[in-house]
Protein backbone atom coordinates (compact mmCIF):
# COMPACT_ATOMS: atom_id res chain seq x y z
CA UNK A 1 0.00 0.00 0.00
CA UNK A 2 2.83 2.37 0.80
CA UNK A 3 4.27 1.71 -2.65
CA UNK A 4 0.95 2.77 -4.16
CA UNK A 5 0.92 6.00 -2.15
CA UNK A 6 4.52 6.66 -3.16
CA UNK A 7 3.65 6.12 -6.84
CA UNK A 8 0.66 8.45 -6.54
CA UNK A 9 2.87 11.06 -4.88
CA UNK A 10 5.39 10.81 -7.72
CA UNK A 11 2.58 11.14 -10.28
CA UNK A 12 1.26 14.18 -8.42
CA UNK A 13 4.68 15.84 -8.58
CA UNK A 14 5.21 14.92 -12.23
CA UNK A 15 1.87 16.52 -13.13
CA UNK A 16 3.10 19.71 -11.46
CA UNK A 17 6.21 19.66 -13.66
CA UNK A 18 4.06 18.95 -16.73
CA UNK A 19 1.80 21.91 -16.00
CA UNK A 20 4.84 24.12 -15.48
CA UNK A 21 6.17 23.16 -18.94
CA UNK A 22 2.81 24.04 -20.52
CA UNK A 23 2.76 27.35 -18.63
CA UNK A 24 6.25 28.16 -19.95
CA UNK A 25 5.15 27.39 -23.51
CA UNK A 26 2.15 29.64 -22.98
CA UNK A 27 4.53 32.34 -21.77
CA UNK A 28 6.17 32.40 -25.22
CA UNK A 29 2.78 32.71 -26.89
CA UNK A 30 1.67 35.35 -24.40
CA UNK A 31 4.81 37.40 -25.02
CA UNK A 32 3.96 37.44 -28.73
CA UNK A 33 0.52 38.84 -27.93
CA UNK A 34 1.94 41.28 -25.35
CA UNK A 35 4.06 42.81 -28.11
CA UNK A 36 0.99 43.28 -30.30
CA UNK A 37 -1.02 44.69 -27.40
CA UNK A 38 1.61 47.39 -26.87
CA UNK A 39 1.75 47.98 -30.63
CA UNK A 40 -2.04 48.27 -30.75
CA UNK A 41 -2.00 50.98 -28.09
CA UNK A 42 0.16 53.11 -30.37
CA UNK A 43 -2.07 52.68 -33.43
CA UNK A 44 -4.14 55.69 -34.37
CA UNK A 45 -7.26 55.30 -36.46
CA UNK A 46 -6.80 56.49 -40.00
CA UNK A 47 -9.16 58.98 -41.53
CA UNK A 48 -10.54 58.01 -44.94
CA UNK A 49 -8.76 59.85 -47.72
CA UNK A 50 -10.26 59.33 -51.13
CA UNK A 51 -7.69 59.01 -53.81
CA UNK A 52 -8.10 61.27 -56.83
CA UNK A 53 -9.10 58.65 -59.39
CA UNK A 54 -9.28 60.12 -62.88
CA UNK A 55 -11.12 57.03 -63.98
CA UNK A 56 -12.63 55.10 -61.06
CA UNK A 57 -12.08 51.40 -61.87
CA UNK A 58 -15.03 49.10 -62.37
CA UNK A 59 -15.84 47.00 -59.29
CA UNK A 60 -17.85 43.79 -59.02
CA UNK A 61 -19.67 43.33 -55.70
CA UNK A 62 -20.32 39.63 -55.06
CA UNK A 63 -22.98 38.50 -52.58
CA UNK A 64 -22.98 34.75 -51.80
CA UNK A 65 -26.40 33.75 -50.45
CA UNK A 66 -27.87 30.54 -49.04
CA UNK A 67 -31.42 30.59 -47.62
CA UNK A 68 -31.13 33.96 -45.93
CA UNK A 69 -34.60 35.36 -46.43
CA UNK A 70 -34.50 37.65 -43.39
CA UNK A 71 -31.42 39.63 -44.37
CA UNK A 72 -30.87 39.45 -48.11
CA UNK A 73 -32.98 42.45 -49.14
CA UNK A 74 -31.30 44.60 -46.50
CA UNK A 75 -27.92 43.71 -47.99
CA UNK A 76 -28.97 44.31 -51.59
CA UNK A 77 -30.41 47.73 -50.75
CA UNK A 78 -27.25 48.70 -48.88
CA UNK A 79 -25.06 47.70 -51.82
CA UNK A 80 -27.18 49.52 -54.39
CA UNK A 81 -26.89 52.59 -52.19
CA UNK A 82 -23.09 52.79 -52.67
CA UNK A 83 -21.95 56.29 -53.72
CA UNK A 84 -19.49 54.82 -56.20
CA UNK A 85 -20.08 55.36 -59.95
CA UNK A 86 -18.84 52.16 -61.63
CA UNK A 87 -19.97 48.90 -60.08
CA UNK A 88 -22.25 45.91 -60.47
CA UNK A 89 -23.86 43.63 -57.90
CA UNK A 90 -23.68 39.90 -58.60
CA UNK A 91 -25.97 37.84 -56.35
CA UNK A 92 -24.70 34.26 -56.08
CA UNK A 93 -27.84 32.47 -55.00
CA UNK A 94 -27.47 28.85 -53.88
CA UNK A 95 -30.77 28.98 -51.99
CA UNK A 96 -33.27 26.14 -51.80
CA UNK A 97 -35.81 28.19 -49.83
CA UNK A 98 -38.59 29.42 -52.19
CA UNK A 99 -39.13 32.66 -50.29
CA UNK A 100 -35.44 33.62 -50.48
CA UNK A 101 -35.46 32.87 -54.20
CA UNK A 102 -38.60 34.97 -54.68
CA UNK A 103 -37.13 37.92 -52.75
CA UNK A 104 -33.99 37.85 -54.89
CA UNK A 105 -35.99 37.55 -58.12
CA UNK A 106 -37.59 40.93 -57.36
CA UNK A 107 -34.26 42.50 -58.30
CA UNK A 108 -34.07 40.83 -61.67
CA UNK A 109 -33.97 43.50 -64.34
CA UNK A 110 -32.24 46.10 -62.18
CA UNK A 111 -29.49 47.67 -64.31
CA UNK A 112 -26.77 47.00 -61.73
CA UNK A 113 -27.88 43.53 -60.59
CA UNK A 114 -27.02 40.09 -61.93
CA UNK A 115 -28.46 36.91 -60.40
CA UNK A 116 -26.37 33.76 -60.77
CA UNK A 117 -27.65 30.31 -59.83
CA UNK A 118 -26.16 26.88 -60.34
CA UNK A 119 -26.99 23.23 -59.96
CA UNK A 120 -25.67 21.84 -56.73
CA UNK A 121 -23.42 23.50 -54.18
CA UNK A 122 -19.99 22.18 -55.08
CA UNK A 123 -17.36 24.03 -53.05
CA UNK A 124 -20.11 25.86 -51.16
CA UNK A 125 -19.28 29.55 -50.66
CA UNK A 126 -15.95 29.42 -52.52
CA UNK A 127 -17.56 27.39 -55.29
CA UNK A 128 -20.32 29.97 -55.66
CA UNK A 129 -17.75 32.78 -55.83
CA UNK A 130 -15.68 30.96 -58.47
CA UNK A 131 -18.79 30.23 -60.50
CA UNK A 132 -19.79 33.89 -60.29
CA UNK A 133 -16.45 34.98 -61.76
CA UNK A 134 -17.64 33.57 -65.09
CA UNK A 135 -20.44 36.14 -65.25
CA UNK A 136 -18.77 39.35 -64.08
CA UNK A 137 -18.32 42.38 -66.31
CA UNK A 138 -15.12 42.15 -68.44
CA UNK A 139 -14.23 45.68 -67.30
CA UNK A 140 -14.09 44.63 -63.65
CA UNK A 141 -10.70 45.25 -61.98
CA UNK A 142 -11.65 44.64 -58.34
CA UNK A 143 -13.88 42.08 -56.59
CA UNK A 144 -15.64 43.00 -53.32
CA UNK A 145 -17.37 40.34 -51.20
CA UNK A 146 -20.04 40.84 -48.53
CA UNK A 147 -21.89 38.19 -46.53
CA UNK A 148 -25.67 38.15 -46.39
CA UNK A 149 -25.89 39.64 -42.88
CA UNK A 150 -23.52 42.55 -43.65
CA UNK A 151 -24.69 46.16 -43.88
CA UNK A 152 -21.89 48.09 -45.61
CA UNK A 153 -21.87 51.92 -45.44
CA UNK A 154 -22.38 54.07 -48.55
CA UNK A 155 -18.68 54.83 -48.98
CA UNK A 156 -17.49 51.24 -48.49
CA UNK A 157 -16.20 50.79 -52.05
CA UNK A 158 -14.29 54.07 -51.99
CA UNK A 159 -12.67 53.19 -48.68
CA UNK A 160 -11.71 49.68 -49.76
CA UNK A 161 -10.30 51.05 -52.99
CA UNK A 162 -8.16 53.56 -51.10
CA UNK A 163 -6.38 50.65 -49.45
CA UNK A 164 -4.73 49.79 -52.77
CA UNK A 165 -2.53 52.90 -52.92
CA UNK A 166 0.47 50.64 -52.39
CA UNK A 167 0.87 48.53 -55.58
CA UNK A 168 2.03 45.58 -53.46
CA UNK A 169 -1.39 45.26 -51.84
CA UNK A 170 -3.40 42.36 -53.21
CA UNK A 171 -6.49 42.66 -50.97
CA UNK A 172 -8.02 44.98 -48.39
CA UNK A 173 -10.08 43.89 -45.38
CA UNK A 174 -12.62 46.04 -43.54
CA UNK A 175 -13.75 45.80 -39.92
CA UNK A 176 -16.81 43.60 -39.39
CA UNK A 177 -18.70 44.67 -36.25
CA UNK A 178 -21.19 42.06 -35.06
CA UNK A 179 -23.35 44.64 -33.37
CA UNK A 180 -26.72 44.54 -35.19
CA UNK A 181 -28.28 42.17 -32.66
CA UNK A 182 -25.70 42.48 -29.86
CA UNK A 183 -27.84 44.68 -27.61
CA UNK A 184 -30.77 42.24 -27.52
CA UNK A 185 -29.09 38.82 -27.61
CA UNK A 186 -26.53 37.72 -25.04
CA UNK A 187 -24.71 35.32 -27.37
CA UNK A 188 -24.35 38.01 -30.01
CA UNK A 189 -23.04 40.45 -27.39
CA UNK A 190 -20.44 37.92 -26.24
CA UNK A 191 -19.44 37.19 -29.85
CA UNK A 192 -19.02 40.88 -30.56
CA UNK A 193 -16.85 41.34 -27.45
CA UNK A 194 -14.75 38.31 -28.33
CA UNK A 195 -14.17 39.36 -31.93
CA UNK A 196 -13.24 42.89 -30.82
CA UNK A 197 -9.96 41.31 -29.68
CA UNK A 198 -9.18 40.45 -33.29
CA UNK A 199 -10.83 43.26 -35.26
CA UNK A 200 -10.14 46.24 -33.01
CA UNK A 201 -6.78 45.36 -31.45
CA UNK A 202 -4.74 42.59 -33.10
CA UNK A 203 -5.55 43.36 -36.75
CA UNK A 204 -4.77 47.12 -36.53
CA UNK A 205 -1.51 46.29 -34.78
CA UNK A 206 -0.46 43.76 -37.42
CA UNK A 207 -1.35 46.13 -40.23
CA UNK A 208 0.69 48.95 -38.68
CA UNK A 209 3.90 46.87 -38.75
CA UNK A 210 3.29 45.05 -42.07
CA UNK A 211 2.45 41.80 -40.33
CA UNK A 212 0.12 39.14 -41.69
CA UNK A 213 -3.40 40.57 -41.99
CA UNK A 214 -6.08 37.94 -42.48
CA UNK A 215 -9.04 38.08 -44.83
CA UNK A 216 -12.15 37.37 -42.79
CA UNK A 217 -14.47 36.07 -45.51
CA UNK A 218 -16.58 39.21 -45.93
CA UNK A 219 -16.22 42.99 -46.19
CA UNK A 220 -13.06 42.67 -48.29
CA UNK A 221 -11.88 43.59 -51.77
CA UNK A 222 -9.29 41.82 -53.92
CA UNK A 223 -7.65 42.72 -57.23
CA UNK A 224 -9.08 40.63 -60.01
CA UNK A 225 -5.69 39.89 -61.57
CA UNK A 226 -4.31 38.78 -58.18
CA UNK A 227 -7.29 36.47 -57.71
CA UNK A 228 -6.73 34.96 -61.13
CA UNK A 229 -3.00 34.62 -60.47
CA UNK A 230 -3.54 32.55 -57.31
CA UNK A 231 -6.18 30.33 -58.92
CA UNK A 232 -9.42 31.85 -57.66
CA UNK A 233 -11.15 31.19 -54.36
CA UNK A 234 -9.94 27.96 -52.68
CA UNK A 235 -12.65 25.30 -52.74
CA UNK A 236 -10.63 22.64 -50.88
CA UNK A 237 -11.03 24.30 -47.49
CA UNK A 238 -13.80 24.97 -44.97
CA UNK A 239 -12.02 28.22 -44.08
CA UNK A 240 -11.56 29.63 -47.56
CA UNK A 241 -10.71 33.08 -46.17
CA UNK A 242 -7.64 31.86 -44.25
CA UNK A 243 -6.52 29.76 -47.22
CA UNK A 244 -6.98 32.74 -49.53
CA UNK A 245 -4.88 34.89 -47.18
CA UNK A 246 -1.99 32.42 -47.33
CA UNK A 247 -2.12 32.23 -51.13
CA UNK A 248 -2.02 36.02 -51.43
CA UNK A 249 1.05 36.33 -49.19
CA UNK A 250 2.88 33.39 -50.76
CA UNK A 251 2.31 35.03 -54.16
CA UNK A 252 4.23 38.08 -52.95
CA UNK A 253 1.30 40.39 -52.16
CA UNK A 254 -0.04 41.61 -48.84
CA UNK A 255 -3.39 42.41 -47.26
CA UNK A 256 -4.23 45.81 -45.78
CA UNK A 257 -6.66 46.33 -42.91
CA UNK A 258 -8.98 49.34 -42.61
CA UNK A 259 -10.34 49.76 -39.10
CA UNK A 260 -12.09 52.94 -40.28
CA UNK A 261 -14.40 50.92 -42.51
CA UNK A 262 -17.06 49.55 -40.15
CA UNK A 263 -19.36 46.98 -41.77
CA UNK A 264 -22.12 46.02 -39.35
CA UNK A 265 -23.21 42.39 -39.16
CA UNK A 266 -25.14 39.97 -36.97
CA UNK A 267 -23.71 37.70 -34.30
CA UNK A 268 -24.87 34.10 -33.71
CA UNK A 269 -28.22 33.87 -31.96
CA UNK A 270 -27.70 30.73 -29.89
CA UNK A 271 -24.73 29.31 -28.01
CA UNK A 272 -24.75 26.26 -30.26
CA UNK A 273 -24.64 28.44 -33.39
CA UNK A 274 -21.63 30.23 -31.93
CA UNK A 275 -19.84 27.01 -30.98
CA UNK A 276 -20.37 25.44 -34.41
CA UNK A 277 -19.02 28.59 -36.05
CA UNK A 278 -15.94 28.59 -33.82
CA UNK A 279 -15.41 24.86 -34.33
CA UNK A 280 -15.40 25.26 -38.11
CA UNK A 281 -12.94 28.13 -37.90
CA UNK A 282 -10.62 26.21 -35.57
CA UNK A 283 -10.73 22.99 -37.59
CA UNK A 284 -10.31 24.63 -40.98
CA UNK A 285 -7.61 27.06 -39.85
CA UNK A 286 -5.60 24.30 -38.18
CA UNK A 287 -5.89 22.01 -41.20
CA UNK A 288 -4.87 24.73 -43.69
CA UNK A 289 -1.96 25.73 -41.45
CA UNK A 290 -0.78 22.13 -41.20
CA UNK A 291 -0.97 21.67 -44.96
CA UNK A 292 0.83 24.92 -45.77
CA UNK A 293 3.35 25.24 -42.94
CA UNK A 294 6.40 24.12 -44.92
CA UNK A 295 5.51 26.24 -47.95
CA UNK A 296 5.01 29.32 -45.78
CA UNK A 297 8.18 28.85 -43.73
CA UNK A 298 10.23 28.29 -46.91
CA UNK A 299 8.66 31.21 -48.78
CA UNK A 300 11.08 33.95 -49.74
CA UNK A 301 8.24 36.35 -50.41
CA UNK A 302 7.10 36.52 -46.78
CA UNK A 303 8.92 38.33 -44.00
CA UNK A 304 9.89 36.72 -40.69
CA UNK A 305 7.19 38.77 -38.93
CA UNK A 306 4.53 37.50 -41.32
CA UNK A 307 5.66 33.91 -40.76
CA UNK A 308 5.43 34.38 -36.99
CA UNK A 309 1.94 35.83 -37.44
CA UNK A 310 1.06 32.80 -39.57
CA UNK A 311 2.04 30.50 -36.70
CA UNK A 312 0.33 32.69 -34.11
CA UNK A 313 -2.93 32.85 -36.03
CA UNK A 314 -2.88 29.42 -37.64
CA UNK A 315 -2.29 27.38 -34.52
CA UNK A 316 -4.58 29.20 -32.09
CA UNK A 317 -6.52 25.94 -31.81
CA UNK A 318 -3.36 24.28 -30.49
CA UNK A 319 -3.32 26.77 -27.63
CA UNK A 320 -6.83 25.63 -26.72
CA UNK A 321 -5.62 22.01 -26.77
CA UNK A 322 -2.78 22.93 -24.42
CA UNK A 323 -5.19 24.76 -22.10
CA UNK A 324 -7.64 21.84 -22.10
CA UNK A 325 -4.87 19.31 -21.40
CA UNK A 326 -3.52 21.45 -18.57
CA UNK A 327 -7.02 21.75 -17.10
CA UNK A 328 -7.59 17.97 -17.22
CA UNK A 329 -4.14 17.38 -15.69
CA UNK A 330 -5.07 19.77 -12.87
CA UNK A 331 -8.28 17.82 -12.20
CA UNK A 332 -6.36 14.54 -12.07
CA UNK A 333 -3.81 16.10 -9.73
CA UNK A 334 -6.58 17.34 -7.45
CA UNK A 335 -8.20 13.90 -7.36
CA UNK A 336 -4.88 12.25 -6.51
CA UNK A 337 -4.18 14.76 -3.76
CA UNK A 338 -7.68 14.29 -2.36
CA UNK A 339 -7.34 10.49 -2.41
CA UNK A 340 -4.02 10.58 -0.55
CA UNK A 341 -5.49 12.97 2.04
CA UNK A 342 -8.60 10.82 2.58
CA UNK A 343 -6.62 7.63 3.10
CA UNK A 344 -3.52 8.87 4.94
CA UNK A 345 -4.54 12.25 6.31
CA UNK A 346 -1.49 13.80 4.65
CA UNK A 347 -1.88 16.94 2.53
CA UNK A 348 0.19 16.84 -0.65
CA UNK A 349 1.28 20.10 -2.33
CA UNK A 350 3.74 20.89 -5.12
CA UNK A 351 7.07 22.40 -4.05
CA UNK A 352 6.79 26.04 -3.01
CA UNK A 353 8.86 27.26 -5.96
CA UNK A 354 6.49 25.55 -8.40
CA UNK A 355 3.48 27.12 -6.67
CA UNK A 356 5.03 30.59 -6.93
CA UNK A 357 6.11 30.05 -10.55
CA UNK A 358 2.65 28.80 -11.58
CA UNK A 359 0.95 31.78 -9.89
CA UNK A 360 3.21 34.28 -11.66
CA UNK A 361 2.91 32.52 -15.03
CA UNK A 362 -0.86 32.21 -14.64
CA UNK A 363 -1.25 35.97 -14.23
CA UNK A 364 1.26 36.67 -17.01
CA UNK A 365 -0.52 34.35 -19.45
CA UNK A 366 -3.99 35.72 -18.76
CA UNK A 367 -3.11 39.37 -19.24
CA UNK A 368 -2.60 39.60 -23.04
CA UNK A 369 -6.16 38.49 -23.84
CA UNK A 370 -7.49 40.89 -21.20
CA UNK A 371 -5.41 43.74 -22.61
CA UNK A 372 -6.57 43.16 -26.19
CA UNK A 373 -10.22 42.96 -25.13
CA UNK A 374 -9.98 46.16 -23.08
CA UNK A 375 -8.32 47.92 -26.03
CA UNK A 376 -11.14 46.77 -28.31
CA UNK A 377 -13.83 47.82 -25.83
CA UNK A 378 -12.24 51.24 -25.38
CA UNK A 379 -12.17 51.83 -29.14
CA UNK A 380 -15.83 50.82 -29.36
CA UNK A 381 -16.82 52.79 -26.28
CA UNK A 382 -18.34 49.73 -24.60
CA UNK A 383 -18.59 48.81 -20.93
CA UNK A 384 -16.93 45.99 -19.01
CA UNK A 385 -20.22 44.05 -19.20
CA UNK A 386 -19.21 43.09 -22.74
CA UNK A 387 -15.84 41.84 -21.50
CA UNK A 388 -17.59 39.61 -18.95
CA UNK A 389 -19.78 38.07 -21.65
CA UNK A 390 -16.79 37.50 -23.93
CA UNK A 391 -14.67 35.92 -21.17
CA UNK A 392 -17.42 33.46 -20.25
CA UNK A 393 -17.74 32.48 -23.91
CA UNK A 394 -13.98 31.85 -24.19
CA UNK A 395 -14.09 29.40 -21.28
CA UNK A 396 -17.16 27.70 -22.71
CA UNK A 397 -15.71 27.25 -26.19
CA UNK A 398 -12.30 25.93 -25.04
CA UNK A 399 -13.05 22.16 -25.14
CA UNK A 400 -15.01 22.45 -28.40
CA UNK A 401 -12.28 24.42 -30.15
CA UNK A 402 -9.65 22.01 -28.79
CA UNK A 403 -11.57 19.05 -30.23
CA UNK A 404 -11.93 20.80 -33.60
CA UNK A 405 -8.23 21.66 -33.67
CA UNK A 406 -7.41 17.99 -33.14
CA UNK A 407 -9.64 17.17 -36.08
CA UNK A 408 -7.78 19.76 -38.12
CA UNK A 409 -4.49 18.06 -37.24
CA UNK A 410 -5.52 14.50 -38.07
CA UNK A 411 -8.57 14.55 -40.36
CA UNK A 412 -8.58 15.33 -44.07
CA UNK A 413 -12.32 16.03 -44.32
CA UNK A 414 -14.13 19.05 -43.01
CA UNK A 415 -17.73 19.99 -42.28
CA UNK A 416 -19.22 23.12 -43.80
CA UNK A 417 -21.47 25.10 -41.46
CA UNK A 418 -23.81 27.96 -42.29
CA UNK A 419 -24.73 30.13 -39.31
CA UNK A 420 -28.46 31.03 -39.41
CA UNK A 421 -29.31 34.74 -39.68
CA UNK A 422 -32.65 36.07 -38.48
CA UNK A 423 -32.57 39.77 -39.33
CA UNK A 424 -35.22 41.70 -37.43
CA UNK A 425 -37.06 38.65 -36.13
CA UNK A 426 -37.38 38.57 -32.35
CA UNK A 427 -35.52 35.49 -31.26
CA UNK A 428 -37.67 35.00 -28.17
CA UNK A 429 -40.76 34.71 -30.36
CA UNK A 430 -38.93 32.30 -32.62
CA UNK A 431 -38.03 30.10 -29.65
CA UNK A 432 -41.63 30.15 -28.45
CA UNK A 433 -42.73 28.88 -31.85
CA UNK A 434 -40.22 26.06 -31.66
CA UNK A 435 -41.42 25.13 -28.16
CA UNK A 436 -45.07 25.12 -29.22
CA UNK A 437 -44.30 22.83 -32.13
CA UNK A 438 -42.12 20.50 -30.04
CA UNK A 439 -44.97 20.06 -27.52
CA UNK A 440 -47.32 18.99 -30.25
CA UNK A 441 -49.58 22.02 -30.16
CA UNK A 442 -49.08 22.58 -33.85
CA UNK A 443 -48.75 20.12 -36.72
CA UNK A 444 -47.20 22.71 -39.01
CA UNK A 445 -43.66 21.59 -39.97
CA UNK A 446 -40.74 23.79 -39.00
CA UNK A 447 -39.41 25.52 -42.15
CA UNK A 448 -35.98 24.46 -43.26
CA UNK A 449 -34.64 28.00 -43.02
CA UNK A 450 -35.43 28.10 -39.27
CA UNK A 451 -33.59 24.87 -38.60
CA UNK A 452 -29.81 24.86 -38.23
CA UNK A 453 -28.58 25.20 -41.79
CA UNK A 454 -25.69 22.83 -41.55
CA UNK A 455 -24.05 19.60 -42.03
CA UNK A 456 -22.89 18.92 -45.49
CA UNK A 457 -19.55 17.20 -45.81
CA UNK A 458 -17.03 17.83 -48.51
CA UNK A 459 -16.28 14.77 -50.55
CA UNK A 460 -13.26 16.34 -52.21
CA UNK A 461 -10.99 16.88 -49.20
Amino acid sequence: MMLLYSALGDLYLNISYFQLVIALLFMLISTYYYIYAVTSLRVRRRRPVHRGWRRPPFITVMLPVYNERHVIERLIRACLNFNYPNFEVVILDDSTDPQTIALINRWRGHPRVKIVRRRGRDGYKAGALNNGLRYIDPRSEFIAVFDADNVPPRNALWMLLDGFIDPGVGAVQGCVAHRLNAESIGTAMATDALLLVHYRSIMPARDSVDGLVTIMGSAFMIKRRVLEEIGGFPQDSITEDWNLTLRIYMAGYKVRYLDDLIVEAEGPVTIWDFLRQQMRWAEGTTRDTRKNILRVLRSRRMTLRQKLDFLGQGFYGIYMIMAAVSFVAGLIQTLIGGLIWLVTGLQVNPPLWIQIAMSVLGIYNLMPFTMHMLIGLRREGKSLKWALHGSVLVMLMMPFVAYSAIRGLVAEKGVWIVTPKYGGILVRKLKVKFEVRRKGKSTEPIPAYMQPMIVQKFSRF
